[in-house]
């Protein structure tokens, strides 16, 4: 689901998913790998603790990366099971921890 958002909002940007080679999506980005600076790279941890999250505990996350070539532009983790979301743009090299509702 998120691959087929971001190529409608952002079709420009390369995609590196943790599944890229099982998803059908990725021929459609550009290149899955990082480019010219400028040229943004996301990358995808779709569940990252899959076990815990197998295993029906809370604290999996989705992982969300918006990198340059030379430093990360963003980061977000998204813990659904607590309802809480990190965001940390590189203008505050510290994550904002953000409660719930998640938006």
């Amino acid at each position: 689901m998120m691959e087929v958002v971001l190529l409608g909002l952002f079709p420009q940007v390369r995609f590196f998913g943790e599944e890229h080679e099982q998803t059908y999506n990725t021929k459609y980005f550009r290149a899955t790998d990082l480019g010219a600076p400028g040229d943004y790279l996301i990358a995808l941890d779709p569940i990252d603790g899959t076990q815990f999250y197998l295993d029906g505990h809370s604290n999996y996350q989705i992982i969300l990366s918006v990198l340059n070539t030379d430093d990360y532009e963003a980061a977000i983790a998204i813990t659904p099971g607590q309802d809480l979301y990190y965001l940390c743009p590189t203008s505050e090299k510290v994550p904002s921890k953000v409660a719930s509702p998640i938006p």
